[in-house]
């Protein structure tokens, strides 16, 4: 009977364990050619080679992890139609790290470790993030260059639709910016999320999102829409706003005034340690512009 107990007990334990596969990690570099496998940093003779990001987002599996040397990437035409149009469409949850100094997995650049990313004209997004589930992870990433001229989308470093979560760890946005009156917010980072979603934010420089034109909608940093909880940690919002010179009549009724670095509707924001710099519409003097706009569920927060 002892040994029936042991026994017994043993596959009770096996049966009641969750295996899961331990993720892929794939290597990226700015030289990197078409048809590598990402399983080295450098070509090995032995059929192992760096791949490219479009390569890597392909070959990757949900949670998954892609690595991505340091230095200035070439810029990649959009693919997808209208409001998805983007240079890297990424529809599963990953992690995308940049900044790498290319000799190992883990040992960052010591000159500059960040991994450039830069936006053709005309492109809705650098990144579209479309995950159903999971966590997506940006990290030591510079994003910049989004130039849009276009009244119809929303024009962003990095968009996010839909259910899932979003991480986004020591990244520079800067320079985006947008002239027409109907993509002028979110230039930043777009994010729309569901009740279920979170979002973390943290280390990030935010610096000159700005639209040539009105703003219909505010937030040209950051708008985040429908999350269960947004934390911001040690960011700083610099010279976010709108330059035009149509007059404070011209905004009425479109919200502009206020929120022009960031935008939060029903998504609670906890904010700790951030800086907030010269953030306004830069021909108005009368101070009503505000640094951030709350809709909805509301937030709170320490910061300078």
């Amino acid at each position: 009977m002892t040994t029936w107990r042991k026994v017994g007990y043993c596959l009770a334990l096996v049966a009641g364990v969750s295996f899961t596969a331990s993720a892929t990690t794939y290597r990226v570099t700015p030289d990197a050619a078409v048809g590598g496998n990402g399983q080295a940093w450098a070509d090995d003779g032995a059929g192992n080679a760096p791949v490219t990001l479009t390569e890597a987002i392909a070959l990757a599996a949900n949670d998954d992890v892609i690595l991505c040397k340091a230095g200035e990437y070439e810029k990649v035409a959009g693919s997808g139609n209208n409001g998805e149009k983007s240079s890297f469409l990424v529809a599963k949850p990953l992690t995308i790290r940049g900044g790498l100094k290319g000799t190992d997995d883990v040992t960052l650049d010591d000159v500059s470790p960040v991994s450039t990313f830069t936006a053709p004209a005309q492109q809705v997004s650098i990144f579209y993030v479309k995950a159903s589930a999971g966590v997506n992870v940006f990290e030591n990433l510079k994003l910049t260059g989004v130039t849009a001229n276009s009244r119809y989308y929303v024009f962003s470093a990095i968009s996010k639709t839909g259910a899932g979560s979003i991480e986004v760890r020591n990244c520079q946005i800067v320079n985006n910016t947008c002239g027409n009156d109907n993509c002028a917010y979110g230039e930043g980072l777009n994010f729309a999320g569901t009740a279920d979603s979170t979002a973390v934010i943290s280390n990030c420089l935010f610096a000159a999102k700005v639209s040539t034109s009105y703003a219909k909608s505010p937030g040209q940093a950051l708008r985040l829409v429908t999350f269960k909880e947004v934390v911001l940690t040690d960011c700083a919002f610099v010279t976010n706003g709108v330059s035009f010179s149509r007059g404070v009549n011209y905004l009425s009724g479109n919200g502009a005034i206020n929120g022009v670095a960031i935008y939060a509707k029903d998504a609670p924001i906890r904010a700790k340690g951030c800086t907030f710099l010269a953030n306004r519409h830069t021909w108005l003097d009368n101070g009503a512009t505000g640094c951030v706009m709350l809709e909805g569920a509301g937030g709170e927060g320490e910061s300078s």
